[in-house]
């Protein structure tokens, strides 16, 4: 699918290709685009070899559409992948931009949350849609909780950070599926109501 350059309004069925070529056209991600991008990178999403482009994939199309739809220019197509049925990955463009944002990343091969900036709902949103969810007990509250394998050796630091963002104070613990923050049964409710639901996951909002 041809996309339409933001700076120059011509049409091209490789914008990352013209963008970085141009002299000229050198239109900035804005800065909820940038968050929707860092909350993906902190649940599903990866950088790519080149570290110019974020990838990610879901077992779920409405979400990749929707996120899509939401980044405009800076995202490709919705592609299912011809190798596993029903799993749809999404690439953005390779861009200057997204590598210098978020190159730090990777600094040791591993990815690391980037906890040197306040934590923003938009972002928060979009890696609970991404690795939240709710337990629901029989007789009791819901409580959210948001998996973060790969920060368990900082997992002080990160629930630090969150609490300084503004977000409930979360606490951590070990799981099925590795280290999990969870949020109280009273938190729930306030941690949900801070951002709304996405398009393909509104049933993790579903208390």
């Amino acid at each position: 699918m041809s996309t339409n350059c933001p700076t120059c309004g011509e049409e091209y069925d490789a914008l990352g290709i013209h963008l970085t070529h141009s002299d000229k056209c050198n239109p900035e991600i804005s800065d909820r685009k940038i968050e929707i991008l860092r909350g993906i990178l902190m649940g599903d999403g990866w950088v790519s070899s080149s570290g110019r482009a974020i990838q990610a994939e879901w077992a779920n199309k409405k979400y990749p559409q929707y996120i899509s739809k939401e980044l405009g220019w800076v995202s490709g197509d919705v592609k299912e992948r011809p190798d596993r049925n029903g799993i749809y990955q999404l690439n953005t463009i390779s861009y200057d931009q997204i590598e210098t944002t978020f190159s730090k990343w990777y600094k040791n091969g591993e990815k690391i949350w980037d906890t040197s900036y306040d934590l923003t709902n938009e972002a928060m949103r979009h890696l609970y849609a991404c690795d939240g969810s709710l337990k629901v007990r029989e007789g009791r509250k819901s409580a959210a909780t948001i998996g973060c394998a790969n920060e368990r050796d900082r997992i002080k630091r990160v629930i630090e950070w969150i609490d300084k963002s503004g977000f409930p104070r979360p606490t951590s613990h070990i799981s099925n599926y590795g280290v999990e923050l969870y949020f109280s049964t009273d938190d729930t409710p306030k941690l949900l109501n801070m951002f709304d639901p996405v398009n393909g996951y509104e049933y993790k909002w579903d208390l």
